[in-house]
């Protein structure tokens, strides 16, 4: 088998590695989290947006979809989510600052 085969055939194994994998990887990193939300935004750059939750806590998370927990509505858990109010959440990812990255709330129910 010559070199370019071989380099294709690398590049296919680890790319399938990464979408078996890289949902595995990220959803055992799941925690539980109990906010306050201080302030939200919808921040927009570019061709994306992101929707940010400041928490009284002191931790920026991000509401998004996620593709590990097959979710599609985080429009609406972000529209839920108030000022003021106290949530426990589900949370997964990491927290890296000097990539923008923030923990992503997958789900949330607020504490009466």
């Amino acid at each position: 088998m010559d070199i370019e085969r071989k380099m294709v055939l690398g590049a296919i194994v680890m790319f399938m590695v990464c979408v078996v994998m890289g949902p595995c990887i990220y959803r055992s990193t799941e925690d539980s989290a109990t906010i306050t939300v201080d302030d939200k935004e919808r921040v927009a750059g570019g061709n994306s947006s992101k929707y940010l939750v400041w928490t009284t806590q002191g931790e920026v998370f991000q509401v998004a979809d996620s593709a590990s927990y097959m979710s599609c509505n985080a429009s609406d858990r972000y529209g839920r989510l108030k000022p003021g109010k106290t949530y426990k959440c589900k949370v997964a990812g990491w927290r890296w600052g000097c990539a923008s990255m923030y923990r992503t709330i997958i789900e949330a129910e607020e504490v009466k």
